[in-house]
């Protein structure tokens, strides 16, 4: 089964001028940049610097969101601890580890 992280995106950026004239002339967008427009409706300013816009995460989202469409998840409750209980403690009493 797929875990799909959802994460807040910034704002969308145009691609960066080719040159620096006074012309507002856009470079084409990259490969990277035009998969990362298609998947998220934005392109990130950090995106050249955010692993989690790298090719390998694109595409590990990208199955991930396919196994949510095609009902291939597994749905489980929350379980909520007091101030004095530990995870682990927790998990092994309701024989979920």
């Amino acid at each position: 089964m797929s875990s799909i992280a959802v994460a807040a995106v910034t704002k969308p950026r145009r691609a960066k001028s080719i040159n620096n004239t006074n012309e507002k002339k856009e470079r084409p967008l990259t490969p990277r940049e035009q998969r990362v427009l298609k998947f998220f409706g934005t392109i990130p300013e950090n995106m050249d610097t955010d692993p989690f816009y790298s090719d390998s995460n694109i595409e590990h989202l990208r199955k991930a969101y396919a196994d949510v469409e095609a009902g291939r998840v597994v749905v489980h409750d929350i379980i909520e601890l007091a101030d004095d209980e530990n995870i682990e403690d927790v998990l092994k009493n309701e024989n979920l580890v």
